[in-house]
């Protein structure tokens, strides 16, 4: 069907002796997360599980006269339907699996990283809280976003976090608290961002020590990932309002809903 990207995620860790416990997090049986003084798994078993797969694929290929994956690529006459007692029905697609000439574009334009909005947000925050030496940030007005900002926050994280403990390691700064391992983080809300419109992926990601995050409008799927101590707070977006969030009053919310990961949800 034109596919030719491969997933072996799951079957590699089950080669390592994966147990699939689903608590990957907090104690992995296995010890290939958590535990490792139990790890007994050997990466040689990975290794000739992989390469048994290519010695497999390479004999169907073979098989159907074909030297590479590329050349099976978009085949679909080389599907046929699944005839098996145990099948429960069938769906028949072989109207829709025409080979048609592929079209090829000689020069694809692919979107490139952008983290513009982060930079941004680091220059007033590199401004407030070490030119300045503010207790907190709080960044004036609301950020715009749409789907192409992704990660919103993300870079801003990993910026912080470079920033605090590598290059102004020694600089004495009011907002900056020291923990017992020497790590460097900034005092809970210290940077305070607002944002409004439609986040793209992955709004918030590794959302650090010290920042809040404030979204009024929508978010695609990511929200927090990998968040490590920071907040986000989602609002709904106001219904048939032309108001920007700026201006607008807060919505009356009820109960709020505590998410992991720091992640605070209102619902109007």
């Amino acid at each position: 069907m034109g596919g030719d990207s491969f997933e072996f995620g799951t079957t590699a860790l089950m080669m390592l002796k994966c147990v699939m416990a689903k608590n990957c997090n907090i104690k992995c049986p296995a010890g290939l997360t958590t535990n490792p003084e139990v790890f007994d798994g050997d990466p040689r078993a990975l290794g000739q599980y992989l390469l048994n797969i290519a010695h497999e694929v390479r004999e169907i290929l073979a098989q159907l006269g074909f030297r590479s994956l590329r050349e099976a690529r978009g085949r679909c006459d080389f599907l046929h339907l699944l005839d098996h007692p145990s099948s429960v029905g069938q769906l028949d697609l072989r109207a829709m699996l025409t080979v048609v000439e592929e079209y090829k574009i000689n020069n694809p334009i692919y979107m490139e990283r952008d983290f513009a909005v982060d930079d941004g947000f680091m220059a007033v925050i590199r401004d407030a809280l070490i030119d300045k030496k503010h207790v907190s940030i709080q960044l004036p007005g609301s950020q715009l976003l749409n789907n192409c900002n992704k990660s919103v926050g993300g870079q801003l994280a990993i910026d912080i976090e470079r920033m605090l403990n590598y290059e102004l390691r020694k600089s004495q700064l009011p907002a900056v608290l020291e923990d017992s391992r020497g790590r460097r983080f900034l005092a809970s809300r210290a940077v305070r961002i607002a944002t409004h419109g439609t986040a793209g992926q992955s709004y918030g990601a590794f959302c650090n020590d010290g920042m809040v995050l404030e979204h009024t409008g929508t978010c695609n799927d990511g929200v927090g990932k990998t968040a490590c101590g920071g907040e986000i707070i989602v609002h709904a977006p106001p219904g048939g309002s032309l108001v920007q969030p700026e201006v607008a009053p807060l919505l009356k919310v009820r109960p709020e809903i505590d998410l992991p990961c720091g992640i605070l949800v209102r619902l109007p």
